[in-house]
């Protein structure tokens, strides 16, 4: 009776998921229409921070708890695996399975015919997204790897840290340069062929009619409350799912390195997929790309701060980080050869993923040895 609720509420936190996502799209498109932005500032910045929230706030609870817990770099913090964990699993998620869902929606609609056969997300985008992406990532999984051998000052790490956040904002002014530009030039924004499909806001309706135009209270309301089903959604699906994983016998380091970090990772991919099987390509891809620069300047920010940022070469988020950047770099590659972002390579990238899962397998049957941090080892990361 236990586990059938569980699966009960596993379902329904989904299907809220979902829902939150079909509400945030229609509001953040809305929000890009009456702030007259293109759909590249709107998908690699709104909806990407936005989507991005519910597993940036996982290592700040952790930390907040470790400090009023006074046990913030002591044997019993929690805020090491759980942070490291989320900061890190999160672009590398990005990078390779919803790199991988992005391609496959957009062959599975095109072969049933339900959007138009070109892929046509914005090259220029996309390519800004993943270079700041690199240089951001690059940065913090190199500073972890110098601190496991060579233990840093600490005004370095939080110079470095700083250094990143200003990297962002620097990104997010030629991400607004770049549609200006576009703007300027006459360059035809890929999405807006599509923006006779946007639908009116659910929030008003019923009752100002579908020709209005809403007001922007109405668009930020009907966002806000889209992000917290996001989060709750998110955390509901985690909460459940893992007593469920645990009860038909699966491996708690399977359920913290391989399940949990999917579910966090939720609300970027029911996005995506809405706008990919709607032909808004730049929108779809932008939601991922500009959340990989987001997670790799203020999440990492907050760990070069406050945890140990430490990564031996043989520790999972280690690992994961290196697996995440070639699957960027694999993309990216085609972008530079071909000048438009692949399908096919969207789809390679999720064979990364599989070798991630691999390494894991090999680790528990004993073959391999991975440095797994107690706490994630026995299932409490979740």
């Amino acid at each position: 009776m236990l586990l059938g609720t569980e699966l009960a509420l596993t379902v329904l936190s989904l299907a809220l998921i979902l829902v939150a996502a079909e509400i945030f799209t229609n509001a953040v498109e809305w929000l890009g229409v009456r702030l007259r932005l293109d759909s590249g500032v709107v998908g690699s910045i709104l909806a990407a921070v936005g989507t991005a929230m519910p597993e940036t706030i996982i290592p700040v609870v952790a930390i907040a708890k470790d400090i009023a817990n006074n046990q913030l770099h002591t044997p019993e913090s929690e805020s090491q695996a759980i942070g490291m964990g989320a900061i890190i699993g999160a672009p590398f998620m990005l990078s390779t399975l919803a790199f991988f869902i992005v391609g496959l929606t957009y062959y599975i609609a095109r072969r049933k015919d339900s959007r138009p056969t070109e892929f046509t997300a914005s090259a220029r985008v996309f390519r800004t997204d993943i270079e700041f992406f690199l240089v951001a990532f690059s940065i913090g999984i190199g500073m972890g790897l110098i601190n496991h051998f060579w233990r840093l000052p600490y005004w370095i790490t939080a110079a470095v840290g700083l250094c990143t956040i200003i990297l962002y904002f620097y990104y997010v002014m030629q991400m607004f340069r770049l549609g200006e530009q576009q703007a300027d030039n006459s360059v035809e924004d890929e999405d807006k062929g599509h923006d006779d499909e946007l639908h009116p806001l659910w929030l008003t309706r019923w009752y100002l009619g579908p020709k209005t135009e809403p007001k922007k209270r109405f668009i930020v309301v009907q966002l806000g409350l889209a992000l917290m089903m996001m989060f709750f959604g998110a955390h509901m699906f985690v909460e459940h799912l893992s007593p469920l994983a645990l009860a038909w016998g699966i491996d708690p380091l399977i359920l913290a390195l391989l399940i949990t970090p999917v579910a966090t990772e939720l609300p970027e991919k029911f996005n995506s997929v809405l706008w990919v099987n709607r032909g808004k390509d730049t929108l779809a891809l932008g939601n991922i790309s500009g959340a990989l620069v987001f997670q790799s300047t203020f999440p990492v920010a907050i760990g070069l701060w406050f945890l140990d940022w430490n990564l031996g070469p043989t520790s999972p988020a280690f690992i994961g980080s290196v697996l995440g950047i070639l699957g960027a770099l694999l993309v990216y590659s085609g972008l530079r050869r071909t000048g438009k972002v692949s399908p096919k390579l969207l789809l390679a990238a999720g064979s990364l993923y599989v070798v991630y899962i691999v390494i894991v397998a090999l680790h528990i049957s004993g073959m391999i040895h991975l440095d797994v941090p107690d706490l994630i080892r026995h299932g409490g990361a979740h």
